[in-house]
């Protein structure tokens, strides 16, 4: 049984937050908003601190881009129904989004005012998630964030694996193999080595 804190969450994307998305082209599946595009899959998904009391909860929001074939590749696995478990090709914390660049929390209490905290997600979301999204339009401009060495990255995953990845999506399997050769020889930790073998064999490069 949920808490009251987690129930006010709920409340807090049902009335502020899931018709804006909808009217956006997302739809919803527990607290994870999803939208496709041609290549990619977008993600919005609310995140609940492992810290949170019934009294008490914070959550915040991932903005996220999965990329199906890089999901495959990576995990030898079929993309998960549940979009947050997919391996993500890029993926941002929203207060990373925001003017300060930081970490954000939203909090919420069983007494909060839940259409007043959902109309500030709103906000936020109209006003740096949705357009961080709307701007992934290709595989280059995603290979371009994931190899821009921003801190934090835009990425989880090695950059030079996911060019391989999608070098490989776009047939180009001779540049993948490129790739793969020349991080082979920068490569200076001995388990990552097997990583890398691992994703030559799932490509056939």
């Amino acid at each position: 049984m949920k808490s009251d804190s987690s129930k006010k969450i709920d409340e807090v994307i049902s009335v502020g937050v899931k018709q804006y998305l909808k009217d956006s082209g997302y739809k919803k599946s527990g607290r994870c908003f999803s939208k496709e595009g041609d290549d990619f899959i977008f993600v919005i998904d609310f995140q609940s601190s492992q810290y949170n009391e019934p009294s008490n909860a914070k959550f915040t929001i991932n903005v996220d881009v999965v990329f199906p074939y890089f999901h495959e590749k990576w995990t030898n696995t079929p993309l998960p129904k549940n979009l947050s478990k997919a391996a993500k090709l890029i993926s941002r914390r929203i207060g990373h989004l925001m003017p300060e660049g930081s970490d954000y929390w939203w909090e919420v209490h069983p007494d909060s005012n839940a259409q007043e905290i959902g109309s500030e997600v709103q906000r936020a979301l109209s006003n740096y998630a949705l357009p961080f999204l709307q701007e992934i339009d290709s595989l280059n401009k995603a290979l371009e964030l994931v190899g821009s060495g921003t801190k934090p990255p835009y990425s989880m995953y090695n950059p030079d694996i996911i060019t391989a990845i999608i070098h490989s999506y776009n047939g180009n399997i001779v540049l993948a193999r490129s790739v793969l050769d020349e991080l082979r020889e920068k490569n200076k930790v001995k388990n990552f080595a097997k990583t890398i073998e691992l994703i030559s064999e799932r490509l056939e490069c």
